[in-house]
């Protein structure tokens, strides 16, 4: 046996990514009892919504750079300190303006998370392992969180007030940290924890690699159309995401007329779904690389077929009377749409060297993120101005389309060595 401590690292890193969705997803959970207190549209609760996601935006590419600059171990003690206190900060706004501000600077301080996973991840498992690891911890953590947010915060909320509930998840951040400082590191490397067969283990797996290329400027990797194209397949499983995140909790009260309390527990079932889909999504990647020694097709064929099916979910959703079978093509949809990210950081850990995975990652979350500056505000918009969620939930269908053309177009097996040629140049 090589050792497992790499699973200790594993473990903390998917309650990280439980709790960043946990604080994420309150303020949709909790949107119908703010906009009634507030007295806010739809308009300008998308506005709040999107506000998040441009803070998260601006600081995924800050945080991916932080992390090759210093270590994902202290700028991750940095953000969660961050982003758990100014999440508790929500209970301080009494108006849209001062809700808009301190859900921006919330933003801010989740972005780097991504990143920071990634990188973490990349440096502590073997590739054979990575896209199990990374689908469970990563995604599968953050859909649990998104799960666990709607009883949680929606039940707290009824019980005391959506204030006490934004005041108690921010705890859960702060007694994180702890555990981290004392059992987290860098890489296996820097760990004085893990033992000298596991660190071997790891370290032949990344050797078995092929090799990077030397030292390139940032630009080459920003630029590639390989790499734009995988940022543009996380951008289209986000839009979607995000929209259902800010927005579900209101359409199943509003169009579905459920109440509070149901509304908190069926916005669970999607989650749970997606989850699911990303342990397995992942699964059927490093299964498909296992046999066919090729590390690209597997996770492009994975995230080429969830996008397409997270589609069809969604131009379906709206057109059945049934509010049980609404949730279950809603909930298949988000199965499939969380086979996505896991797939597109595995491919930018394939063909990007280890000093720059984090920069790069930092970027395509970025780029990705920017949905979440999108999707809230227009779909609000539309919902506003007549159009109704179901011209929503068709726009979100086009763009995961198109998300999946890009990766047909532009990630083929040939697009390692490619780049890795072109950054030799």
């Amino acid at each position: 046996m090589s050792g497992r401590y790499r699973y200790v690292i594993a473990g903390m890193l998917f309650l990280a990514a439980i709790i960043n969705y946990i604080d994420r997803s309150s303020i949709g959970i909790a949107a119908p009892l703010i906009s009634r207190e507030l007295h806010l549209n739809p308009g300008q609760m998308g506005m709040i919504f999107s506000g998040f996601f441009i803070g998260f935006a601006l600081f995924g590419l800050v945080g991916g750079a932080l992390a090759d600059l210093f270590g994902p171990w202290r700028v991750y003690i940095g953000a969660m300190t961050a982003w758990s206190l100014l999440c508790g900060a929500t209970v301080l706004a009494t108006n849209f303006v001062g809700l808009l501000v301190v859900r921006f600077l919330f933003g801010l301080g989740e972005g780097p998370q991504t990143p920071l996973t990634v990188k973490t991840i990349r440096a502590w498992f073997p590739r054979e392992e990575a896209g199990m690891v990374m689908g469970t911890v990563l995604n599968t953590g953050n859909m649990l969180g998104a799960a666990i947010a709607g009883p949680l915060v929606g039940l707290l909320a009824l019980s005391f007030g959506w204030r006490w509930a934004f005041g108690a998840i921010t705890l859960i951040g702060l007694v994180w940290v702890v555990p981290w400082m004392l059992f987290g590191a860098d890489t296996p490397a820097s760990s004085p924890h893990i033992g000298e067969a596991e660190r071997s283990f790891i370290q032949q797996s990344h050797a078995a690699a092929p090799p990077p290329p030397p030292p390139q400027p940032i630009a080459t990797y920003l630029l590639s159309p390989t790499i734009l194209a995988i940022a543009a397949a996380f951008f289209a499983s986000q839009y979607v995401n995000f929209l259902l995140l800010s927005w579900l909790p209101t359409y199943l009260t509003t169009v579905r007329h459920l109440d509070m309390a149901s509304m908190s527990l069926v916005n669970a079932i999607p989650w749970l779904l997606g989850a699911g889909g990303a342990i397995v999504g992942g699964g059927i990647s490093d299964w498909m690389f296992r046999r066919s020694g090729n590390a690209l097709a597997g996770r492009k064929l994975v995230a080429i077929i969830a996008l397409l099916v997270s589609a069809t979910c969604m131009a379906l959703a709206d057109t059945v009377s049934s509010v049980a079978m609404a949730v279950a093509i809603i909930g298949l949809g988000n199965f499939t749409l969380h086979m996505v990210p896991s797939a597109c950081w595995v491919l930018i850990g394939e063909l990007v060297p280890a000093n720059r995975v984090g920069t790069v990652t930092g970027y395509a979350s970025t780029i990705g993120t920017l949905s979440g500056a999108i999707s809230p505000l227009l779909s609000g918009l539309i919902v506003q101005h007549g159009g109704g969620y179901g011209l929503s939930f068709d726009f979100a269908c086009v763009v995961a389309v198109l998300g999946a053309l890009g990766l047909v177009v532009f990630v083929r097996s040939g697009a390692a060595p490619a780049l890795r040629q072109q950054a030799a140049t």
